[in-house]
């Protein structure tokens, strides 16, 4: 005879006697007490089975199928009776208690402003049902004296701060998630306050790292493209001739250069600087003979003073020299994703066809992406191809 129990022993069937249940485990002796002893599985005999069917007298099997739809449809009763008790709510329930319990809070039952907008209106009046006779609702306390002490007009209090060290445009958003440092006349973010940056470097191998680089200074040279040229072979090696070359005079690629003081080549060098010039008009296609051309020289904040210095002193040749960093915000951005991030902030048609060597200057006209906002940060889908290009704008 078989037995439900796989770990008992010949000694523990029924009936044996009160001292062979001593032998018994714990958990044997409390289902023989609570639920009762084993009841044998019907095994019958080969004689009293009906010889070519294999079904057994005054045993009912258990069907081998089940047909779903029919045993819902048989039990829809039940499944409804179970639905509306599960969305009914048993007895008063608080406007806080309709919140998900991770939004919850213990400090809103003191002070309803601390509930979600949207249910700031029932749980006031939620509040004022509860009141005792004679007792009113709480005040609003004093602010705290980091709030009172905040100027009406925030943004007149940050100018005034600015007095030795300028603030990038986006520096409210990085004081609050960057150890901030002073450095070359700004205030610029040093490192995270994550104790990790893995969040970035994951941002820059498989999606897109936003960069702010508007403390690089911008040097702006306006003139005839020859004395704009003229002007740099002083500053430049005169065996190459990278200001001059076709694809960097026609405004099409951003070129890169090393400077050096005055006639001092190849000593006194200033550091390396990006140039590019400023796209011809279809008025004046010929670069040659154009009478006035813009050339942007951007460079490290370290050497911006000297090699302004250096072009101011030569600037006699009939060539302006002024510095509009200042006026200037420029980012930089890294990964697989940079393109595709580019395309969705600003609604720009498709670029990885038009991103085909490195620093190419593209001139689009886009709308300001504040009115586009989406109302939920998403992640952009990656391209039909992946651009890994690094644009700068």
């Amino acid at each position: 005879m078989s037995s439900p129990y796989k770990d008992e022993t010949p000694g523990s069937l029924p009936g044996i006697g009160q001292a062979v249940g001593r032998g018994l485990s714990r958990r044997q002796r409390f289902r023989r007490k609570h639920v009762g002893p084993p009841v044998p599985s019907p095994v019958p005999s080969p004689a009293a089975a009906t010889p070519g069917t294999g079904a057994t007298p005054g045993v009912t099997m258990a069907p081998r199928g089940l047909t779903v739809m029919q045993f819902m449809e048989a039990r829809a009763v039940e499944l409804n009776s179970l639905l509306h008790s599960a969305q009914q709510t048993h007895g008063p329930r608080h406007t806080l208690q309709s919140l998900p319990r991770h939004m919850r809070r213990r400090a809103v039952s003191h002070n309803p402003k601390r509930l979600p907008r949207r249910l700031l209106e029932v749980g006031t009046r939620k509040m004022l049902q509860n009141l005792q006779p004679g007792q009113q609702l709480e005040k609003s306390r004093r602010p705290r004296k980091f709030y009172r002490r905040r100027a009406a007009n925030r943004q007149e209090s940050f100018n005034q701060r600015q007095n030795h060290v300028s603030w990038l445009h986006t520096h409210v958003w990085h004081a609050k998630r960057f150890h901030m440092v002073n450095s070359w006349g700004y205030r610029l973010p040093d490192h995270p306050c994550d104790k990790s940056v893995r969040a970035a470097y994951r941002a820059m191998c498989h999606h897109c790292l936003i960069q702010d680089i508007s403390y690089y200074g911008c040097i702006e040279l306006t003139g005839s493209q020859g004395n704009i040229l003229h002007l740099l072979q002083h500053l430049t090696p005169q065996d190459t001739g990278g200001f001059g070359s076709l694809s960097s005079s026609e405004g099409r690629v951003e070129g890169t250069a090393t400077l050096y003081r005055r006639d001092c080549y190849p000593r006194c060098a200033l550091g390396p600087v990006t140039y590019m010039f400023r796209t011809l008009t279809e008025n004046s296609q010929d670069h040659s003979t154009a009478s006035s051309r813009q050339l942007w020289l951007w460079t490290h904040p370290a050497i911006t003073q000297d090699v302004l210095r250096e072009l101011q002193q030569m600037s006699h040749t009939g060539v302006c020299v002024q510095s509009i960093g200042h006026e200037l915000v420029r980012f930089r951005l890294t990964g697989q994703l940079a393109a595709a991030t580019l395309e969705a902030a600003l609604r720009l048609p498709p670029l990885q066809n038009e991103t085909g060597q490195p620093g190419q200057v593209l001139s689009l006209t886009v709308g300001d992406p504040r009115l586009n906002m989406p109302s939920k940060r998403t992640k952009v889908t990656p391209l039909t191809t992946a651009s890994k290009v690094t644009p700068e704008n």
